[in-house]
């Protein structure tokens, strides 16, 4: 199987697919470790984090609205500049649009059997520990907090169990850079040195997960610069040596590369991961910029298999009411459906929260088990296999935007930013997802991200 992975889009899809279509051998799947801006319409710019004349449209409203579909498969989480109101109504995960899945605020999925994992956002330490307290559509410090990372999801990380092959996050771990080639990174970035000393560069909670669950691969972005490591875990000494860390080779602009380390998968290894994790942080999608790379990794459970025609999203049968068909290739993660059934009724909406139960007890580790064997007899049992494919589900909310046309001389509309569109630009409305309510009635919990709103 093949892969590609990029770093933060920041609006520029177009340019990120004609990368990927640019590649030597064509890839089955792309990963977006963040900042992808699912912009709809000049609705959803006001829901974006920065000054308005950063808040750009970019070229996503095409996708969703149909006028253009991703080419290949695209698994994407969420950094800190997004439409933050429609990637909420998305929180468990869903299609932004089709041919792009969001792994919502902290989720996992298999895709061909390559287990895949992505934690959306940054840490910001204020919110950390805080409930899920924002109100949609956001307003104020809100379009801040809402892509913090929280506790209550580092919490649900610790629970899993089963080898992940692939970890996604926007930041980076923190220490991360003592892994790697750091004289080079700070010839290339000198302002991070006093974070990097101090330790204060990354995410802490990331780095606690990436030690715990110790995936084959982590990919992240955030930090607009190209950056390989090694982690060693359990080693005395973590950092790379002889040159094997990951950054060997380089893709700018889509170019294929030789020197790509080898693919070891997390189910290969004894235990809970792999011995070693290789990180690779990639720069913002610019033209002449390192922001694409291509990996080659073996096929898992349907290894041998053709692939499978591109899928098809029949909105107009879901519409009807008709139950959508189902992702050949995409898969839900069962032991994670199971954490989500055992742990969502400890999910807060307030900015004070009680401290979350030791999920290490017999007590809880007996309600982990029983959640398990639920959706294995609930969930499973009826298809015949051991898998549960991803509904292909996506539909509108809101309405799909078509730009009026260009005015000579000017900048193309799709780069316009809020500005562009009148100083008061309506926010969106909170709309309810047909995709986040048909997974909480699935899975057998409460709709308490997504409970109301405009019908889609």
């Amino acid at each position: 199987m093949r892969i590609a992975v990029t770093g933060c889009v920041h609006g520029n899809l177009d340019l990120v697919y004609s990368a990927v279509s640019a590649l030597e051998d064509p890839v089955d799947l792309l990963l977006v470790s963040g900042d992808v801006e699912t912009i709809r319409s000049p609705s959803d710019l006001p829901s974006v984090a920065g000054p308005k004349w950063h808040r750009h449209l970019g070229d996503f409203y095409a996708y969703y609205s149909g006028a253009k579909v991703a080419p290949v498969m695209t698994i994407l989480i969420g950094g800190n500049h997004e439409a933050s109101d429609y990637l909420w109504e998305l929180h468990h995960g869903g299609w932004v649009a089709p041919n792009m899945y969001y792994l919502g605020g902290a989720g996992v999925v298999r895709f061909r059997g390559l287990r895949i994992a992505g934690w959306s956002g940054i840490y910001g330490e204020r919110d950390y520990s805080c409930g899920n307290f924002e109100g949609h559509p956001v307003t104020g410090t809100d379009r801040i907090s809402c892509f913090h990372t929280r506790e209550f999801d580092k919490w649900r990380w610790l629970m899993v169990r089963e080898p992940v092959d692939i970890f996604l996050s926007h930041d980076w771990p923190t220490g991360i850079a003592h892994h790697g080639d750091k004289e080079t990174l700070l010839a290339k970035r000198p302002t991070f040195e006093p974070d990097i000393s101090s330790g204060r560069l990354g995410s802490a909670p990331a780095r606690s997960v990436l030690d715990t669950l110790r995936p084959a691969y982590w990919f992240a972005s955030h930090m607009h610069v190209r950056f390989g490591a090694v982690v060693h875990h359990g080693a005395e000494d973590s950092g790379t040596q002889d040159g094997e860390h990951a950054e060997e080779g380089n893709a700018d602009e889509g170019r294929d590369v030789e020197g790509v380390p080898e693919w070891t998968t997390a189910r290969a290894m004894a235990g809970r991961g792999t011995a070693k994790t290789k990180f690779l942080a990639l720069d913002k999608c610019l033209p002449g910029r390192s922001f694409l790379q291509a990996v080659t990794v073996p096929d898992s459970s349907t290894a041998g298999q053709p692939g499978p025609t591109p899928p098809t999203f029949p909105t107009q049968s879901i519409a009807s009411g008709d139950a959508p068909a189902a992702s050949a290739d995409l898969h839900y993660d069962l032991e994670w459906l199971a954490i989500v059934r055992a742990t969502e009724s400890y999910r807060s909406f307030a900015k004070d929260v009680e401290p979350l139960p030791n999920s290490t007890t017999d007590e809880f580790q007996a309600r982990l088990r029983e959640a398990k064997e639920w959706v294995r007899s609930t969930l499973i049992s009826s298809t015949g296999t051991d898998v549960l494919g991803i509904p292909l589900s996506f539909r509108h909310t809101a309405p799909p935007f078509t730009p009026p046309p260009d005015v000579p001389g000017k900048k193309a509309t799709a780069k316009k930013s809020a500005s562009d569109f009148g100083a008061d630009v309506a926010p969106s409305q909170a709309y309810l997802n047909s995709q986040t309510a048909a997974f909480c009635e699935m899975v057998g919990i409460a709709n308490g991200l997504n409970p109301g709103g405009v019908q889609g």
